[in-house]
């Protein structure tokens, strides 16, 4: 080979070392991208079951509430009915202690 032969093979090898290294550092680069959007899409998927748990949790804080509603409300509903009971009770007590009595004795 002649010189100048020998001198354009090196200038070819030291070039095709250097796209070699270049090609390499870019595949690098791409690798950790990749990696990056794998741990990104994790963190999404975790987020995404977190925004699930909590409207899982919301909805079922909601019908507790509902439910806290309904028995606030029969409570409230015995609460009355006891009240009017109570009285009727004492309406009819006072009515017995008024009305003259057959069972009483010396009433006859």
């Amino acid at each position: 080979l002649s010189e100048q032969e020998t001198l354009h093979q090196a200038a070819l090898a030291a070039q095709a070392s250097r796209w070699e290294q270049i090609v390499s550092e870019k595949d690098a680069e791409i690798q950790a991208l990749k990696a990056a959007l794998v741990a990104e899409k994790e963190k999404e998927t975790k987020t995404d079951a977190e925004i699930q748990a909590l409207k899982t949790a919301l909805a079922a804080a909601k019908e507790k509430e509902e439910e806290e509603k309904k028995l606030l409300y029969h409570l409230e509903v015995l609460k009355e009915k006891e009240e009017h009971l109570a009285k009727m009770f004492a309406k009819v007590q006072s009515e017995e202690a008024n009305a003259p009595s057959m069972s009483k004795p010396g009433s006859l």
